[in-house]
């Protein structure tokens, strides 16, 4: 009974760990019309726990949530518990993200291109970003963030440093690939926006 009971609530433990919600469907259009805002930093260099950080550039977007995934070792982890891959303009349109094939694994962005968008609007269209909750209201926000969910946030694009050399910085492309392009975003404010466009297929 006691072995049965030890099972149940490890089996149980694992599913609420593991368990992630089906991504929400949408009528087929473009959600988010708009890329992603980047601007001039007014903002001196503050410290976040152990860590300087400078803001590069001011930052705002409203985006499709594409995936979702969670960091747990190294210090990127601490400062960065989720990334978000993001999609606007034509990578919000869902027969498009039904044919990407969308995946995040060690920090980077997987995707398979189609014959419904060009590999360099994909690229354009969409990023991995590393999120860096700036309060406890966006700590909160982002746990509760599903792959579908609409969102915008504001914030500013980072380069993240420490005593020991360890560095973390942010792209200030929406068009470069491999290492390097992903950006480190500092954010301020974090909504989500989901319900706010009526076309809901799947919730």
């Amino acid at each position: 009974m006691v072995r049965l009971l030890i099972f149940l609530i490890l089996a149980a433990g694992a599913y609420f760990f593991w368990y992630e919600p089906p991504a929400l469907v949408y009528a087929d259009k473009v959600l988010v019309s708009k890329e992603p805002l980047q601007g001039s930093a007014s903002k001196a260099p503050w410290t976040y726990q152990t860590y300087r950080v400078e803001a590069l550039a001011s930052f705002s977007l409203e985006a499709r949530v594409l995936a979702k995934e969670r960091y747990y070792i190294l210090r990127e982890s601490d400062l960065s518990p989720y990334d978000l891959a993001l999609g606007w303009m034509e990578m919000s349109r869902q027969s498009v993200v039904d044919a990407s094939r969308i995946a995040q694994r060690n920090r980077f962005y997987f995707y398979k291109y189609n014959n419904l968008i060009s590999p360099d609007s994909m690229v354009r269209m969409s990023s991995n970003m590393h999120i860096v909750p700036g309060n406890d209201h966006v700590k909160g926000i982002l746990k509760k963030i599903r792959v579908g969910d609409i969102i915008a946030l504001q914030g500013y694009l980072v380069r993240i440093e420490s005593k020991d050399g360890w560095y973390w910085v942010s792209s200030l492309s929406r068009t470069d690939t491999m290492g390097g392009a992903c950006e480190v975003v500092w954010v301020e404010n974090l909504e989500i926006r989901t319900h706010n466009y009526g076309t809901l297929l799947i919730e």
